[in-house]
């Protein structure tokens, strides 16, 4: 996918190409670099547990290697249950814990999702995008 965006990239030098690491793309490449038009929003997806934070239950061993190789990466976390929208999810303290881990890495940006229905426990007191 990098080598794929890389080369879209080349042909528009001055624009910021981004590019989802998601999923089946989640892993960073080994072989090959971000170009530094390229932005990668790195998304949190897996089997995590939303009321704790992510930075203690592994996601660095995914994202630390995409900060390795741009200084470009940007990262799109859940904050929200997806299996039950009106479950209290208690994860403020998750919520600050990684934001101070996501600064330390010296992400480019950050985008939380949150509940889009607007029903959730406290929805209006959690953060939606934060940008370096």
């Amino acid at each position: 996918m990098i080598k794929f965006v890389n080369e879209v990239a080349s042909f528009f030098p001055e624009k910021m190409i981004v590019t989802l690491a998601y999923t089946y793309t989640q892993k960073a490449p080994i072989k090959i670099k971000p170009a530094n038009n390229v932005l990668v929003m790195f998304c949190c997806s897996g089997n995590y547990n939303r009321s704790k934070p992510l930075s203690k239950q592994g996601i660095g061993s995914v994202l630390l290697p995409w900060t390795r190789l741009s200084r470009n990466i940007m990262v799109w976390d859940y904050y929200v249950n997806f299996k039950h929208f009106l479950f209290p999810l208690q994860n403020f303290n998750a919520i600050a814990t990684d934001l101070r881990y996501y600064a330390d890495l010296g992400l480019s940006g950050l985008f939380m999702q949150g509940n889009y229905y607007g029903v959730a426990l406290l929805t209006n007191l959690k953060p939606l995008y934060y940008q370096r």
